[in-house]
């Protein structure tokens, strides 16, 4: 009787989880342009601030765990075809996010393009305003520059990559490394800040 039981809850589980994980994919696939078999998981979520889906495009058989996010003041994310992008991580975009193909993207990754204001008041008067009135239409001065990711990069849990950067063709980054300068094709990268470990492609 108690196997039965525990068969019947498990079975209700199941049914709820895919109901559940339908549901998602709806929702978070209503938000943006998506390429045939690529897909959301429970996990995902979108936030698209602009209403227009044409900002976060999706290749074919790419799979969504994390979270993505265009600002009304601008962002635009492109991702390619057969990329994974892991639970937990972020892809926040106030200028443009750009991926490649055959993208990994492992869990708790946070990939920013923007900063906050530099100066003291500007940057308090910026987060009265995000309190208050939500987040602004007009960029201001906040900084922003586009982050390129190309096919075949791999970049492991819990990485920063920061605006600005380009990571080459076939490139690694480490567990745990802060990205803050362009990354040559075909390298391992390392560390906080992360540095050059190794020629991939020797």
């Amino acid at each position: 009787m108690r196997v039965l039981l525990g068969k019947m809850i498990d079975y209700i589980f199941k049914k709820v989880g895919s109901v559940y994980e339908k549901m998602k994919n709806l929702q978070c696939s209503s938000m943006v342009l998506m390429g045939e078999g690529s897909r959301f998981h429970g996990q995902a979520a979108v936030v698209n601030f602009q209403r227009d889906r044409t900002k976060i495009n999706i290749g074919k058989n790419t799979h969504i765990r994390g979270e993505l996010l265009v600002f009304p003041y601008g962002g635009d994310i492109q991702i390619g075809d057969l990329c994974y992008i892991g639970e937990g991580s972020k892809l926040w975009s106030g200028e443009k996010i750009m991926i490649g193909d055959h993208v990994g993207i492992a869990h708790n990754v946070n990939i920013i393009d923007f900063a906050h204001e530099a100066d003291h008041l500007e940057r308090a008067a910026g987060f009265e305003h995000i309190f208050t009135k939500g987040h602004p239409m007009v960029k201001g001065n906040i900084p922003t520059a586009q982050i390129t990711i190309e096919d075949h990069v791999i970049i492991y849990a819990n990485s920063t990559i920061l605006r600005g950067v380009t990571i080459g063709e076939g490139a690694v980054i480490s567990a745990g490394s802060v990205v803050l300068t362009n990354v040559q094709p075909f390298t391992l990268m390392m560390g906080n800040p992360a540095r050059p470990m190794k020629n991939l492609k020797k």
